[in-house]
């Protein structure tokens, strides 16, 4: 009876650590976490309207032209049906601490666009996406993100 117990006590045991250490499976291996990971971002990029990507590859080919003495562009990107628009600011000329004027001034900013600037960012309202803004202090290293809706895009590109 006393081997009995103990055999069935460490089956138990046995079956408690294979399912504490993830039930006999290995880790994944460099290259399966490899082929992961271009899996995920093949299927993150592929989300991305044509037109959309379009404009991404044109704005981050030519980022100085959406550069100044006081904002630096680091490009265009995408996530999450969001266009991501990215840039370094000298911190005594924005203050990272009021989003309402750096939203503001952004909004005065895609007003005073040309027409074939508004009519070429279109696209991203027209494709469901919003663009979330994210500005970086050069001196404080702050960060501060604000949105602009599809709606709001809508009322300011048409």
């Amino acid at each position: 009876m006393m081997k009995k117990l103990f055999a069935f006590m460490t089956i138990v045991a046995a079956m408690a650590m294979g399912t504490a250490c993830g039930g006999g499976k290995s880790e994944p291996t460099v290259a399966e976490e490899k082929s992961e990971l271009e899996e995920e971002l093949r299927l993150s990029y592929s989300e991305v309207d044509d037109e959309v990507g379009d404009l991404m590859k044109e704005f981050n080919a030519d980022m100085d032209s959406h550069s100044n003495d006081h904002m630096i562009s680091l490009g265009m990107g995408f996530q999450n049906a969001c266009v991501l628009l990215n840039y370094t600011v000298d911190d005594s000329t924005f203050d990272l601490g009021d989003i309402e004027s750096l939203k503001a001034a952004m909004t005065d900013s895609i007003k005073h666009m040309t027409t074939q600037e508004k009519e070429e960012m279109q696209c991203i309202p027209n494709a469901g996406y919003k663009i979330i803004y994210t500005f970086v202090g050069k001196k404080s290293a702050a960060i501060v993100s604000f949105a602009f809706t599809v709606e709001e895009l809508q009322d300011l590109l048409y």
